[in-house]
């Protein structure tokens, strides 16, 4: 479908068949590449559940806080973006939006290309984010496209006003939620990390969360 980054796919913009071809045979290259490299030693491992406490309090403990995880998942893909930005050049397209975990219909992209832009979707069919591969695959198209647009659509299951209503059933609903929240802050992290690199560029990022989200 529109916007699959498989190795089989071809990107949907507006430019010539031959154009389309060389610029996606050069990023998937560069990505396949990125892909193959073995992960730093840290990586982006979870730290177990069991070790996490949901308050943001300062603390004197060892004991790595929800804050704490979310701030070493963020340093950890950064150095992701780096490692990928050191390679990838843009490659001078102009790129309206680009769709982040998004469905294969989605309707931004579709109404983008509707309008004449060039839009690109990259969901679960795309590549897994919760991965290194899945990150750097999207980090190849994000650097060498350079989008006017990112908007950004974690899931809000965890963090939407249901699951804090959720949390004040039981003391089993409240555990559920919190680990619904930690295996999910890699999304978090992942947002101020695609923030942070838009912003850098002058352009703009949209987080898309119902109101009352705990994560907005």
């Amino acid at each position: 479908g529109t916007g699959d980054l498989s190795p089989s796919a071809a990107v949907d913009s507006r430019s010539s068949d031959t154009a389309k071809g060389r610029d996606v045979g050069k990023i998937k290259q560069a990505s396949e590449t990125l892909m193959s490299a073995e992960p730093n030693v840290q990586g982006c491992e979870e730290v177990p559940g069991e070790l996490l406490d949901f308050e943001f309090a300062t603390s004197t403990t060892e004991v790595p806080t929800f804050q704490k995880e979310c701030q070493r998942l963020i340093h950890c893909i950064r150095k992701e973006l780096s490692s990928v930005r050191q390679i990838i050049r843009p490659t001078g397209k102009r790129m309206k939006l680009f769709e982040i975990m998004c469905g294969p219909e989605s309707e931004l992209t579709k109404q983008c290309h509707n309008l004449g832009g060039q839009a690109r979707r990259f969901g679960l069919f795309s590549g897994d984010l919760g991965t290194t591969a899945g990150r750097r695959k999207l980090f190849s198209y994000l650097c060498a496209e350079q989008p006017e647009h990112v908007w950004y659509s974690p899931e809000c299951g965890p963090w939407c006003r249901w699951s804090a209503m959720n949390m004040s059933r039981s003391l089993e609903s409240l555990q559920k939620v919190l680990d619904d929240r930690r295996q999910r802050l890699w999304q978090v992290a992942l947002g101020v990390v695609l923030c942070e690199h838009q912003v850098s560029l002058e352009k703009h990022f949209h987080l898309e969360q119902p109101e009352g989200s705990a994560m907005l």
